[in-house]
Parts: C-alpha cells; sequence; structure tokens
C-alpha cells in the first residue's frame, strides 16, 4: 500500500506541475518592458531589477597569465541567402500553424492590443504598407481566433502622413500550461527541422561544387 501512495502522489505532483500556468507578456511603446510570469508569480526580464550592492570583496594576488597562444581559425559558418531566410520564415509560420493546432485552443493570448500608425516621407510607400498590413492583419487574425483563445483582441492600424517614421505601441500576454509546452514543441519541430536538413544538404551540395571547381583550376594549371 504504502508503493501505491507514493505513486500517486507523485502522479498528483506531476499533474499539478503540467497544469502549472506560465506566459510571457510584453509591453511597448515608448519603453520596453519583458515580463515572465510562473502561475501568479511575475518576474521582470526588461528592464533588469535593481539589485543591492554587495561589499566588495578582497583583492586577490594577481596570478601571472600564461604567454598568449596564437587565436585558432574558426570554421566558417555557412551563409544564408535571401531565399534560405524566406524558406525558413514559411517552415517558422508553419510551425506556429501547426503548434496552435496541437494545443487544442488551449493557448491564450490575452491581453492582445495593438497600435500601429504608418508614417514616412513617400506618401505613395505608406499607402502600400497600410494595405499590406490591412490585408496581412485579415488573413492572420481568422485563423489566430480559430487556433487560440482570444478574448479581447484590440488591434488598430492608422496613417499618418505628417509622421516622419512608423510608431508602433502594444501590450500581448502568451500563457499556456506546462503540459501544453511539450504537444507545441513536438508539433512545431517537424517543419524547422526539415528546413534544417534541406539547408545543410544545400551548403553541402554547394561546398562539393566549389572544390571540384578548384581541383578542375588546380589541374590545368599544373
Amino acid at each position: 500500500m504504502t508503493a501505491l501512495y507514493i505513486v500517486g502522489g507523485l502522479l498528483a505532483v506531476l499533474f499539478g506541475f503540467s497544469r502549472l500556468r506560465l506566459g510571457v507578456r510584453v509591453q511597448f511603446g515608448e519603453s520596453l518592458a519583458v515580463a515572465v510570469k510562473i502561475g501568479p508569480k511575475s518576474i521582470a526580464i526588461i528592464p533588469k531589477p535593481e539589485r543591492k550592492t554587495k561589499k566588495p570583496k578582497a583583492k586577490k594576488p594577481k596570478q601571472e597569465k600564461p604567454a598568449a597562444t596564437k587565436p585558432q581559425k574558426k570554421a566558417s559558418r555557412p551563409k544564408m541567402g535571401f531565399w534560405d531566410i524566406w524558406e525558413l520564415l514559411k517552415a517558422v509560420w508553419q510551425s506556429v500553424q501547426r503548434a496552435l493546432r496541437a494545443t487544442g485552443k488551449r493557448i491564450r493570448i490575452d491581453p492582445l492590443r495593438l497600435t500601429v500608425v504608418f508614417g514616412g516621407d513617400d506618401p505613395c510607400v505608406v499607402a502600400e504598407m497600410y494595405g499590406a498590413a490591412c490585408s496581412g492583419m485579415w488573413s492572420v487574425m481568422p485563423r489566430l481566433e480559430q487556433m487560440a483563445q482570444l478574448p479581447n483582441p484590440e488591434i488598430h492600424l492608422g496613417v499618418d502622413f505628417t509622421a516622419a517614421s512608423i510608431r508602433a505601441e502594444g501590450d500581448v500576454g502568451i500563457f499556456f500550461r506546462v503540459g501544453d509546452f511539450f504537444a507545441i514543441g513536438a508539433s512545431a519541430a517537424g517543419p524547422l527541422l526539415r528546413w534544417f536538413i534541406r539547408f545543410q544538404k544545400q551548403q553541402k551540395q554547394a561546398s562539393g561544387e566549389k572544390g571540384k571547381e578548384t581541383s578542375a583550376v588546380e589541374s590545368k594549371t599544373a
């Protein structure tokens, strides 16, 4: 019986932990504020909370530094072109869609308040940006309302031809439970993993072709 009590207690603890609500709240505009919420507790990330000044420690005697060694050359990182970034953005959007579908409207986006006023030097460009933003909002928002909980979304788009630049301010909070995190991660990993595998194959093919070209040039010069 003792073992059953222990197992039951562990299951109760795991169930309670899976029901714990986590989230992030971002407020931006004239200033930026980011806070992480764990259950009822809120932890400020930006701006960083002030820390108490500690007493200065006694300085230790300096030790002689070893002779500086020549820095080793770092391996060149694969470069991403425009189309690689475009495919990555598409994969991220697919991951977001799959993650939201997997959670079954368990993600809660509250509050969702966003105000964007478009401005700039060229009125034609400002009008084009405003039209693109409106079309994007009307195509994205219905899907978000189907796949997540949006109690009171408030999104306002405007135009100010006298403004020199775009002004944006908002307050966004995204919350979910710990148990939903595993479903989100498993669903979101697929498109990103496929993109990464394709990108690695393209980099290997490009490096192989470069190697063939250099070997051909060396054989001709020899």
